[in-house]
């Protein structure tokens, strides 16, 4: 039996009813309902389960400049919820929360477990702490001690991947090594998009280029030009249109389609036509 066919099966067992049912049974469901089933729960699982976008950030070293730089550039009302996630000293104090409070109008926490990421609010990773996206809410793991050290960017990008499909957007910036370039290839996968700083205006260029020879970067920008490309993101995410198009709603007529035809050519070619 295929898997598709078990998935079915066990959920009509769970609800007490017979897998084993004949094309005369008037009460028994047809094979058109459970393969209508079976395609609405595919469609329902391929909507972000956060309807705004989410927008994970990686950096290392020299990050903070270049954060500070596109924070400067974004317009803090977006719409859209940020989590930045660092390569940070296990053993040591961040001061990430205050110094970036500084430098922007949202809000900026730490990142916690179990807290869902709001609209116009900006999380920050802690020392010493792994983070991911699970069912709408941020979950929060300690590093493993004395194994070389995950690569936190690419795991918080690839469950941002995952959850928020083509409401993902990742952005690297400055480091010294290739954490986040899987984590972009994971995002524009699901139809997210991918922004890398350009290599030559950062302070260490490695991670940039990991992910620009990755081959799946939508944008290559200075910092200060990825803020307000971000900022000109929201805007098309807060289209009507546009939304309902994302989150698979109706539109009518021609705008209908001609939104469909710009889906596609996004799907294709990573590229926002919009």
């Amino acid at each position: 039996m295929e898997p598709e066919s078990q998935g079915i099966d066990n959920e009509l067992e769970s609800a007490g009813i017979s897998a084993e049912f004949t094309l005369d049974d008037s009460s028994s469901p047809s094979s058109a309902d459970l393969d209508g089933d079976a395609e609405s729960l595919r469609e329902e699982q391929r909507k972000p389960l956060i309807e705004y976008p989410v927008v994970g950030i990686g950096a290392s070293a020299g990050g903070l400049q270049a954060f500070q730089e596109l924070l400067g550039s974004l317009d803090p009302k977006t719409g859209m919820a940020f989590a930045l996630i660092t390569h940070l000293a296990p053993d040591q104090r961040s001061y990430l929360t205050e110094i970036l409070g500084q430098s922007t109008k949202m809000p900026v926490s730490p990142i916690e477990n179990g807290v869902r990421p709001e609209q116009n609010h900006l999380y920050v990773l802690l020392p010493n702490q792994l983070a991911a996206l699970n069912n709408g809410v941020f979950q929060v793991s300690p590093r493993p001690a004395g194994a070389r050290s995950p690569m936190p960017i690419d795991l918080f990008f690839r469950s941002l991947a995952s959850e928020q499909r083509n409401f993902a957007i990742g952005v690297v910036l400055s480091g010294a090594d290739a954490d986040g370039a899987f984590g972009l290839k994971a995002i524009k996968g699901e139809g997210g998009l991918a922004l890398v700083q350009a290599p030559e205006t950062a302070t260490h260029g490695s991670m940039p280029r990991s992910s620009i020879a990755a081959d799946h970067v939508d944008l290559v920008k200075a910092p200060a030009e990825l803020g307000a490309e971000l900022s000109r993101l929201a805007q098309q995410f807060a289209k009507p249109d546009v939304r309902a198009l994302e989150l698979g709603e109706a539109l009518d007529g021609d705008e209908q389609h001609f939104q469909r035809i710009l889906q596609l050519l996004r799907a294709v070619s990573g590229l926002e036509f919009q």
